[in-house]
């Protein structure tokens, strides 16, 4: 399956490009004029919202302006309708902590909207779900009998429990990671390792960091933090598409970065 799509508007061309990722794919957006190139990366929720947007914005006739706003985890998006002696345009602003992309869509002619761009990402978005729901789905469990599931809710606990099972632990000086190959991948996946430099004659303590980490990322749940030495800690999330959030960020500690 093709994993890119391009279209042009005017002076622009764009390209769109699919990474899959564990809780969704990641979407890269390029555009492209004859002076510059400006990048940016939507989850798949962001894109879902974006194609709204267009739909929205292409109903209005007319020189109106219109702004729309969605926070997801670490990011905004920022998207608004306006125009100027050029014609109307789309601008989708990406915020993720300090960094900002900003992609510009123009109408390609007056009050034509901007449907057929909606569309086409539509369609390329939808196409990854028409592969997923093709694969091959568990629909039984030899150890445990039809009418057992049907009186309990014991196939739903079954795994569950598993996902309980903690996978990462402090034991004295040492992390301990469970001894599970997969187990093992399946924390990594979802941990950074973050260093902090402290002012001469200053040290760093777990307890400022674990501080710093709720002020930024209230929205961060079920966050670990370890401290590994030398101003170095390891920050194991919940969800590896919340620790992909944080490094597409751009964050300050103490003004630096």
């Amino acid at each position: 399956m093709e994993d890119s799509i391009y279209f042009a508007a005017g002076f622009k061309s764009y390209d769109i490009t699919r990474t899959p990722g564990t809780a969704g794919a990641w979407y890269d957006w390029t555009e492209r004029n004859r002076k510059s190139m400006t990048r940016t990366t939507f989850n798949e929720k962001s894109m879902e919202w974006i194609v709204q947007i267009l739909r929205e914005a292409s109903m209005t006739r007319g020189n109106m302006v219109k702004r729309w706003k969605k926070k997801d985890g670490f990011s905004e998006v920022f998207c608004s309708r306006n125009y100027n002696k050029y014609g109307r345009y789309i601008s989708l602003i990406n915020v993720k902590g300090r960094r900002r992309e900003v992609i510009i869509i123009p109408e390609l002619n007056f009050n034509s909207g901007w449907l057929s761009f909606a569309e086409k990402v539509g369609r390329f978005i939808n196409s990854r779900r028409k592969l997923m729901n093709g694969g091959n789905h568990r629909l039984v469990s030899r150890d445990i009998p039809y009418a057992t599931v049907l009186r309990s809710i014991k196939w739903a606990n079954k795994d569950s429990k598993l996902a309980e099972k903690e996978k990462a632990a402090l034991k004295g000086d040492t992390i301990f990671i469970n001894d599970d190959p997969e187990e093992y991948s399946e924390v990594l996946k979802r941990s950074l390792v973050g260093a902090f430099e402290p002012r001469a004659g200053e040290t760093v303590t777990l307890s400022e960091i674990r501080g710093w980490a709720n002020r930024l990322w209230k929205q961060t749940h079920s966050l670990n933090i370890y401290e590994m030495g030398n101003d170095f800690f390891l920050f194991e999330f919940a969800l590896r598409v919340t620790a992909e959030q944080v490094i597409e960020g751009d964050w300050e500690w103490r003004n630096r970065h």
